[in-house]
């Protein structure tokens, strides 16, 4: 069948919102630039981070493409929703939100333009790379836009500096996952999804060999403090988990289940070697002693622990309810079931960052990779575990996966991990470090429950309602401001903070995208502003 050319689209709701928190964005860089000395470093880094910003969102308003009925992007790329190609700019402008000044401060974090740099770099090559793969011919104007942003983007880098190989190789990284990814689980993803994901893997790479740099071949190693040690601890560990994993693919005979415990195993006893070399510290002697070495530590273990325990036994007990009633949905959950967990994961993340964020990050870690040792079981049918594990996910999948890997579980704790995961200081009492608790675990919940039962008015062009809008803002305000008169957020902006829940909460009524994975970096972009 031969391609069907593309499409001319009108710029869409979620577009436009994207839209707004690049202009306001890019205002806040402008302000920025002009309390750094002219021709200095920083005002050149900004401008030149603004000006690629502006030209990206050109591009992705001048992205081609195709009907539905096309093959290539049918036989690629989740069907039957937008390709969501504004989700390219979501992360970068995430990360770019730490490096800019609160409103209560004069100087941003300019440590982080260099990622920001790195991440649209990665942006502009997906914009580049994606519609080939679906076999659509880039106009000249969108190509001019792309190439144009890319010329802007090696000021930046000339100016902003950072080391060189955390830039080769995080981008052929994420080159290669882009290339690859939808390839090897056919729908399982949009564009905007792929972009994401490609781009938290990136930030993760970046970051990891800049670490791993600094401890490996610089001399003056810095000092392994509590923080420091969980940042390398968390990238080793991540390294080795996805080592594990393409070996498990590759081989065969790894659907034993014997063989498959031993390639884990093996591999975190390279992680181990490792982390010795990289910081002279035995890893599991350092985690013991971190995590029961302080009482908030061990009663948050407990809490978790309870919380685990009380959760497997609702599911037990709901699973057996559904295989008795299957109430004409083949043993699937209902929506409303499936947002209890969100409810679920609220109460693990709100004491974890209230107590300790560094330990809650360390967990979250761990929790992913147990997920995904899981997922690798359940898709190569390890014996005995991959059945249990199919048979367990299969209750609460989403319509939404329609590819091999069952994704929207993964999503709703990495939605609600990216603060952590994306910070690069992690302050007790920032709002940031609960833009996923805010956003998904409060506003998405709200609006679904409140949407079933009240959504009369519909937004145009979606099936989400006002209702469950306005009650989205409602809840997640109320929580805000709990949250701040019992101590646990400091220092709020009240304006910045409510244009961030309004915007992020419109912005989940309109959203083709899955909202477990972008809701939470779309409030996170939303939170820097304009100092007024």
């Amino acid at each position: 069948m031969e391609p069907s050319p593309p499409e001319k689209r009108g710029m869409r709701g979620e577009e436009s919102l994207m839209t707004l928190i690049v202009l306001k964005a890019v205002g806040s860089l402008m302000l920025q630039s002009q309390t750094e000395e002219w021709f200095s470093v920083g005002d050149w880094s900004y401008i030149a981070i603004a000006g690629c910003l502006v030209l990206q969102v050109l591009a992705v308003y001048n992205f081609p493409v195709r009907k539905k009925d096309g093959h290539s992007e049918i036989s690629l790329f989740r069907p039957g929703v937008s390709c969501g190609v504004h989700c390219v700019l979501l992360v970068p402008l995430a990360v770019l939100a730490e490096a800019l000044p609160a409103p209560s401060s004069e100087t941003g974090n300019s440590e982080r333009l260099p990622e920001v740099t790195f991440l649209l770099a990665t942006g502009c090559g997906m914009l580049l790379l994606v519609p080939s793969q679906l076999k659509l011919k880039n106009s000249i104007l969108y190509f001019v836009l792309v190439i144009s942003s890319s010329v802007f983007l090696m000021l930046s880098c000339f100016y902003a500096g950072g080391f060189l190989m955390p830039w080769l190789i995080g981008f052929v990284v994420v080159m290669c996952t882009a290339y690859y990814l939808p390839t090897m689980c056919p729908l399982s993803f949009t564009f905007g999804e792929l972009s994401v994901v490609c781009h938290i893997l990136g930030s993760a790479i970046f970051r990891m060999v800049s670490w791993m740099d600094v401890f490996a071949f610089d001399e003056r190693r810095p000092v392994v403090t509590h923080e420091l040690y969980v940042y390398n601890f968390i990238s080793v560990l991540l390294l080795f988990v996805t080592l594990a994993s393409v070996l498990v693919f590759s081989w065969d005979w790894c659907d034993n289940i014997i063989p498959f415990i031993l390639v884990y195993v093996a591999c975190a006893l390279m992680a181990i070697g490792t982390l010795m070399f990289l910081t002279d510290h035995q890893p599991l002697l350092w985690l013991f002693v971190f995590i029961f070495g302080e009482n908030r530590r061990i009663s948050l273990l407990v809490w978790w622990s309870a919380v685990a325990v009380i959760t497997i036994i609702g599911f037990t007990l709901y699973t057996q309810h559904l295989s008795t009633n299957p109430s004409g949905k083949g043993n699937r959950a209902s929506t409303t079931a499936r947002k209890v967990f969100h409810m679920v994961v609220v109460g693990v993340y709100v004491p974890g960052l209230a107590v300790d964020p560094f330990f809650l990050l360390l967990a979250s870690v761990v929790a992913f990779a147990v997920l995904c040792v899981l997922e690798v079981s359940r898709l190569i049918n390890v014996q005995w575990l991959g059945s249990a594990v199919e048979n367990s996910f299969r209750v609460f999948v989403d319509d939404r996966d329609q590819g091999p890997v069952l994704l929207t579980h993964v999503y709703l704790l990495v939605g609600l991990s990216l603060p952590l995961w994306l910070s690069h200081r992690i302050v007790v009492g920032d709002i940031r470090n609960y833009c996923g608790v805010i956003s998904l675990g409060i506003g998405d919940t709200v609006a679904c429950v409140v949407g079933m039962r009240y959504g009369n008015t519909k937004w145009p062009g979606t099936k989400k309602s006002v209702q469950g809008t306005l009650a989205s803002v409602f809840a997640q305000l109320v929580f805000i401001i709990f949250s701040f008169y019992v101590g646990w957020l400091e220092n709020l902006s009240w304006l910045n903070t409510v244009f961030a829940v309004l915007v992020s909460s419109v912005f989940e009524a309109f959203v083709s995208q899955i909202d477990n994975l972008v809701l939470s970096l779309f409030m996170m972009a939303a939170l820097p502003s304009i100092r007024l």
